[in-house]
């Protein structure tokens, strides 16, 4: 939502308003029910829709270069699913952690390639992460008609607010039958902080070559240009897309210690090139899973770009990440 400085020139129905157009373009599968303002004293949340304070809602905030956020999209998919009908609706904002992600679009196109059904949204400005404080993700939020009930932060959020949610429908039903406690999806993934290897990379990280830059992220064609920096976990996922106008794959070939990466330390979304080494090949702007257990000492990572002079990559981001 636009940035304000006085909030109080505008009334309340004219600043809703306006707010309500302002967010529409960024969620999908529900108008907007929930937004929030910036101005010089902070974030401020607001309910967007009469249905807010007549409804009871859980807001999960998650980030989509986390490695954690696809299984909890799964988690809050399957709480929508469970508790829609008892009048709590589930609710995924998505934080902007780079401008390709608030492209008009994007995130429709992503939820019918993932079949996310749910409502979700886009926080463009993050202000609504800044009004929970959201650094540790992800974080949830429960409103009983338009006030906060309760707030969980931690990985197994689910675990831990499903009794909560049990406890809170039967109080107002005590007969009420509700489906067993949910299981969770497969083994569960910590994030653990990570580095920018955009416009500005962090403090370690290492850049060699020729590079672009453009806004938040960076891009080369140069075959000898490499990035390195110290893997500190088991687990790394990259953010990255491909330079190519219509998104043909690019090529990125990673390294661990120097040595291409062992089939029990790749990730999923790793291959072999016709020379053995380990590559990933970002065609869309995503988070690709590159390595899953290099031991909890991790290694230095270094990431190269032999092929691109037949298509170059931009970098944006890395994450960490560990089993728990």
């Amino acid at each position: 939502m636009a940035r304000r400085n006085r909030p109080e020139e505008l009334s309340r129905e004219e600043l809703l308003s306006l707010a309500r157009q302002e967010m529409t373009p960024y969620w999908i599968n529900s108008g907007p029910v929930f937004g929030a303002t910036l101005d010089e004293t902070g974030a401020h949340f607001m309910g967007l829709d009469s249905s807010f304070e007549k409804k009871d809602f859980l807001l999960v905030l998650t980030d989509l270069s986390c490695p954690s956020s696809a299984q909890t999209i799964l988690e809050a998919q399957e709480f929508h699913r469970r508790f829609a009908a008892h009048g709590v609706s589930t609710v995924v904002c998505l934080k902007a952690s780079y401008a390709f992600y608030s492209a008009r679009g994007f995130l429709e196109a992503l939820a019918r390639e993932k079949s996310w059904e749910l409502p979700m949204c886009v926080d463009p400005e993050n202000a609504i992460h800044r009004a929970f404080s959201a650094e540790a993700l992800p974080k949830v939020v429960f409103f009983e008609k338009g006030k906060v009930h309760f707030v969980h932060s931690e990985p197994e959020w689910f675990r831990a607010i499903e009794p909560q949610i049990h406890h809170f429908l039967r109080a107002r039903d005590p007969g009420l039958a509700l489906p067993f406690l949910h299981k969770p999806f497969g083994p569960r993934l910590l994030d653990a902080g990570g580095l920018e290897l955009g416009a500005e990379p962090s403090p370690g990280v290492e850049v060699s070559g020729k590079w672009k830059v453009v806004n938040d992220h960076r891009g080369t064609q140069d075959p000898q240009a490499f990035v390195k920096f110290r893997l500190p976990t088991p687990g790394l996922s990259i953010v990255a897309k491909s330079m190519d106008s219509a998104l043909l794959p690019s090529d990125i070939v990673i390294e661990l210690n120097g040595r291409p990466l062992r089939d029990s330390v790749a990730g999923r979304d790793i291959e072999r090139d016709e020379s053995g080494s380990s590559v990933f090949r970002p065609g869309g702007p995503r988070a690709l899973r590159v390595i899953e257990n290099a031991g909890e000492a991790g290694g230095e990572v270094t990431l190269r770009f032999t092929h691109s002079h037949r298509v170059g990559s931009y970098l944006f981001g890395a994450r960490f990440f560990r089993w728990v």
